[in-house]
């Protein structure tokens, strides 16, 4: 006595005489869209943006490094009449 339930499938038919059984071939999946011309523009303004962002940062730091400044510091015995100051980014 048989306890199986639901329907049952029938046996798969046997190949035809003379003829190689085939194997269904699965084809490749189709290519994956490209991005759209809003990707590729979002993408060149976040390239440049962080060029430029680089690029401060790097130029920030040089300048802070070659900063100098001095102070002098002067006593004159008589009264000063005039001051004249000339400044030049030096050698």
């Amino acid at each position: 006595m048989s306890t199986s339930t639901g329907p049952s499938s029938p046996p798969p038919l046997p190949p035809e005489p003379g003829v190689a059984p085939t194997v269904p071939v699965a084809s490749p999946p189709p290519p994956s869209p490209r991005p759209g011309s809003g990707i590729a523009v979002l993408r060149v303004v976040g390239t440049v943006v962080a060029i430029l962002v680089v690029a401060a940062g790097t130029l920030g730091v040089v300048s802070r490094f070659f900063h100098q400044e001095r102070v002098q510091t002067a006593v004159y015995p008589q009264p000063v009449r005039e001051i004249a100051v000339r400044a030049t980014t030096g050698d």
